[in-house]
């Protein structure tokens, strides 16, 4: 199990007060938008080590034989590379042997609350909170549960509960207002959120302040964004350590809000991110492809539709244009699907001149942003140096693809689009059968294949 106190950067003798304080100035550093996996086990230390039983538990955790807690790391690591089923069978069979260590109970619940799995999270929070009534982390998790069920009454009741034991909670309040945001009611997530800001000047005003201002896109009230945005400013302005972290998030606010069409809005906090964070690359990315969107967009619709050209090839403009993101696919897909689709083009050159001359009559942007590759094709020197150079890149990207199990996912997304150039290519064999990633290790450990030899 991680070393909690060394997650704090505290002693094992620290104060209830001390551990607070240590909470409040790591979430800070590590707000949850940005830092998910830190933010959880600076949560998950803190629920830990600031009540006085699960602390208990977890310095009495060490009594653990060197093989069960052996599994339990290979539980947490499975958690964090989100194969959740291992995970619950190794924590199941755990609780069984430790059924005292109310500790281990809660990680399973968290388990079946990542795996979807609400009702069974439901039964484990339940009796926890019934063991232990004065537990908020217990009675936080049960709200949790609820919600995850669509009962947003009980998880309302729940959290409120959760609140009025550990008010210094600020995941409590977040996800106390995420309960009224799943019920549509906006101005009582707000509210909730505000009072959270009343209570101290040492909480996370930083993550306050940045859900009011999902909310008010979430509920389209853009008087009230641009309120709110006017505070993180000033925030901003005070405390220049979190300025980096506030135009992050307004930079993926906003790109969520052009991707809906409310473009204007979007760009309002574009370009408050722009300022905030003039030389981050991520943002200053955003940027572009927000200002790319705005001119492609109108040519893409149209393209889609028009039968005059080759799929190939609209395929191939569209995965250039546009991010990962927004293709639904990851980058080794798309960089697959470029190559892949260049050389069909490149190799049958006759077969697509009129999408071609289609492009270059109708679409003039797309058509710019492409002309080096389509002035190419008219050259048959440059059509052989291309073949050459990116022949083995397509095949050793497509075998390597075929290893990772993603080709079905490719042909899901786009067809089945192995062209006559790759049918060509001599067919992948393998030297020795495959081993899926879930099947046990051949090596004998007991493992599965992905947590044992097939690991990284």
């Amino acid at each position: 199990m991680k070393d909690y106190f060394s997650v704090l950067g505290i002693s094992e003798e620290s104060t209830v007060l001390e551990i607070k304080k240590a909470y409040f100035a790591l979430v800070r550093k590590h707000p949850p938008d940005r830092f998910g996996q830190e933010f959880m086990e600076i949560r998950e230390a803190y629920e830990t080590l600031s009540n006085e039983e699960t602390r208990k538990e977890y310095q009495e955790f060490a009594a653990l034989h060197d093989q069960h807690r052996e599994e339990f790391e290979w539980a947490q690591e499975a958690i964090q590379e989100r194969d959740y089923e291992y995970a619950i069978e190794v924590l199941e069979e755990l609780t069984q042997q430790y059924a005292h260590l109310l500790i281990l109970q809660k990680i399973l619940g968290e388990a079946y609350l990542k795996n979807e799995n609400p009702g069974k999270a439901v039964r484990i929070f339940e009796q926890l909170h019934r063991k232990q009534p004065k537990n908020a982390a217990f009675a936080g998790y049960l709200a949790q549960s609820y919600l995850k069920r669509g009962w947003h009454k009980k998880a309302i009741k729940a959290f409120k509960i959760a609140l009025e034991l550990d008010e210094d909670n600020v995941s409590l309040w977040t996800e106390y207002a995420e309960a009224w945001i799943k019920s549509k009611q906006y101005a009582e997530a707000k509210h909730v959120l505000l009072i959270a800001l009343s209570k101290e000047k040492d909480k996370d005003e930083l993550g306050i302040y940045l859900r009011l201002l999902q909310i008010d896109v979430v509920s389209k009230q853009f008087t009230d964004m641009k309120e709110h945005l006017a505070q993180l400013k000033d925030l901003a302005n005070k405390e220049k350590q979190i300025t980096e972290h506030i135009a992050w998030v307004l930079a993926q606010i906003g790109m969520q809000l052009i991707t809906e069409e409310y473009n204007a809005e979007g760009n309002i906090l574009l370009e408050e991110a722009v300022i905030l964070a003039p030389t981050d690359k991520d943002i200053k990315q955003f940027k572009d492809f927000a200002q790319k969107r705005a001119k492609y967009l109108p040519e893409i619709n149209r393209l889609k539709d028009d039968t005059r050209v080759h799929r190939i090839v609209s395929e191939f403009i569209i995965c250039k244009v546009f991010p990962t993101n927004l293709l639904g696919i990851n980058e080794a897909m798309k960089n697959y699907v470029i190559r892949s689709n260049m050389l069909e083009i490149m190799t049958n050159i006759e077969q697509y001149t009129r999408s071609i001359q289609v492009i270059k009559d109708n679409y003039t942007d797309l058509y710019e942003a492409e002309k080096e590759f389509f002035q190419q094709l008219t050259d048959p020197r440059q059509r052989q140096k291309f073949l050459r150079s990116n022949a083995k890149k397509v095949r050793k990207r497509r075998n390597k693809l075929f290893d990772m199990d993603l080709i079905d996912d490719l042909t899901e997304e786009f067809g089945d689009f192995e062209d006559e150039f790759m049918q060509r290519e001599e067919p992948y064999v393998r030297e020795q059968p495959k081993v899926g990633r879930n099947e046990p290790c051949p090596c004998g450990s007991g493992r599965k294949y992905k947590h044992c030899c097939g690991k990284g």
